[in-house]
Formats: structure tokens, C-alpha cells, sequence
């Protein structure tokens, strides 16, 4: 009786053990087509990850760098100014933010500037033109500001070396700091490549009167087209 029935049971059984393996088969094909994709994923969301945090320090440094160069700008006297050391310092503030900026062949770069803010008849007498006064190169590849006007530009923009956030333009004249970075992923790197990175910050003086600037010392920085000494200014009045 059991050999009968196991005659008739055998080739059930066999059929049914082909189809575990084939459906084995299939699930570890479907492994092997759908991992790359899965880990690419992955990948990607550790690279997209660590470029927001850099993004967010990037905007830490800035802010810091304008912090420190604001407050070693004020003077007993009451007026304020740098002095190509104290520029300096304030621009290494960027490495505690950002340390990777100190490692090999890495691309950054801190500028710091003066803009000042006047009113013309075609606004009406409102604060309308931004000027640079003067700009320095300070850390890394960075480029001083051009002279000349400065566009104002959407609050949300990308900051650059020509425009300020139409926020930012007040009667009083404000110390800019501009922090490079180029930022690379480190799994997609050799995909995307670099991604240039670029945060500012805006910061007026510190002490004196509201329209207070803070003058530089240093060398190559005066902007003679828009920055005149007094004398001159009221000679040509």
C-alpha cells in the first residue's frame, strides 16, 4: 500500500521541489539585478547628507568670520577698523566650523569686504545703491569683491562676488564676509564631482554712529573709484 502510494506521490513531490528551486532562482536574480540599485541609493543619501551639514557650517563660518571681524574692528575712539592681522584672525575662523578645509588640496576660499549704501532720485531718495569700499582676499582661492555697484538680488539667491540680498541694503554700511568651499562626496565624487559651495554673511559696525564704516590698513584692498578721503570730498563740494 505505502509503495503504491509513494508511486503515485514521487513525481508530485519532484514537480513541487522544482518549483521551490525555480522560485529560489528567481528571488536571488532579482537580489542580484536590484542591489546596485539599493546600495546606490544608500550611498547617495550618506553623500546628500553630509552635503547639507556642510552646507550648514559653511553658513556657521560665515557667520563667524563677520562675528570676530566686527568685534576686533572696534576701537577705544569709537571708530572701527582692521588691520590686515586682525582680517586674518578673524578669517581662520572658518577652520573651526569647517576643519576639512585644512586638509590637502581642499578648495575654499574667505573674502572680506565693506559695502556701503547710498540713495539715488530714481528710488525716490530710498536706499537703493550698494558700492564696494574695499575687498580682500583673505584665505584660500578666494577673489576679492570687483569694484563698482552691486546688484541687490533675491533674498534666497546664491550670494556672489556682484550682488547682495535686497535685505541686506540699509542706511548703514555693513562688513560682508564671503566663505568658498567646494565640496566633494565621497562616493559620487567621481560622478558628479565638486560642488562649489558659497555662503556670506552682513554685519554692520559695531560702535560709533549708525553710518559707521570700518576702514582696512592693509595693503591692495581701496576701491579709489568709490572710496575718496574726506578732503577730497569736501573740496569737490
Amino acid at each position: 500500500m505505502r509503495t503504491t502510494a509513494s508511486k503515485y506521490l514521487q513525481p508530485w513531490l519532484s514537480s513541487l521541489r522544482g518549483r521551490r528551486s525555480a522560485r529560489r532562482g528567481v528571488a536571488a536574480l532579482e537580489f542580484a539585478l536590484a542591489s546596485p540599485m539599493l546600495i546606490l541609493m544608500l550611498l547617495s543619501m550618506y553623500d546628500i547628507a553630509n552635503g547639507w551639514l556642510a552646507w550648514r557650517r559653511l553658513t556657521a563660518a560665515a557667520q563667524s568670520v563677520g562675528q570676530i571681524a566686527t568685534m576686533l574692528a572696534v576701537n577705544a575712539d569709537g571708530t572701527n577698523s582692521l588691520t590686515f592681522d586682525q582680517a586674518w584672525r578673524s578669517s581662520t575662523a572658518v577652520y573651526a566650523s569647517m576643519p576639512e578645509m585644512l586638509v590637502t588640496g581642499a578648495r575654499y576660499g574667505v573674502t572680506l569686504s565693506q559695502v556701503l549704501f547710498t540713495s539715488t532720485s530714481a528710488c525716490n531718495g530710498a536706499i537703493c545703491a550698494a558700492h564696494v569700499d574695499w575687498s580682500k582676499a583673505m584665505l584660500g582661492v578666494a577673489a576679492p569683491r570687483p569694484c563698482g555697484a552691486l546688484s541687490a538680488t533675491a533674498d534666497d539667491a546664491a550670494p556672489g562676488p556682484t550682488v547682495m540680498p535686497q535685505s541686506a541694503f540699509q542706511a548703514a554700511p555693513v562688513l560682508v564676509a564671503d566663505v568658498t568651499y567646494d565640496f566633494k562626496p565621497l562616493f559620487l565624487g567621481g560622478v558628479v564631482g565638486p560642488i562649489s559651495m558659497a555662503r556670506s554673511s552682513y554685519f554692520p559696525a559695531r560702535s560709533g554712529s549708525s553710518n559707521q564704516v570700518i576702514t582696512y590698513s592693509g595693503p591692495n584692498a581701496q576701491c579709489p573709484a568709490f572710496h575718496e578721503p574726506e578732503a577730497e570730498k569736501k573740496a569737490d563740494h
